[in-house]
């Protein structure tokens, strides 16, 4: 679909999904805006600024980074934010398949 959709048509296939798994990409944002639930795959480029969302503001959004970012996410977000601020050298080829299908199992879930 990739040159084939409007923007306008993006956001209505968009609002009509189950779940939108994607990278850091206009498509999560716009899938927050309308509400469908989303799996977020990160490097950690401007950790704290596009992602994550804070929890209070939408419980649709389940979000997965590298696991230097991960073991760290609840215990040193200020270390976080302030590491990868601008950019982040880490893959996000490095997230495991396993994680994001368990991450899209309980999307699907609730």
């Amino acid at each position: 679909m990739t040159g084939k959709t409007t923007l306008t048509e993006i956001a209505a296939l968009i609002s009509q999904a189950d779940l939108v798994v994607s990278n850091d990409t206009f498509a999560v944002h716009l899938a927050v805006a309308v509400n469908t639930k989303v799996v977020y795959l990160l490097t950690g480029d401007h950790f704290g600024r596009f992602g994550p969302y804070p929890k209070d503001s939408m419980d649709k959004v389940y979000y997965i980074y590298p696991q230097e970012i991960m073991e760290k996410i609840n215990t040193d977000f200020a270390y976080l934010t302030e590491k990868f601020k601008y950019e982040s050298d880490l893959e996000v080829n490095s997230i495991k398949v396993e994680e994001v299908k368990r991450l899209i199992d309980a999307a699907m879930k609730n």
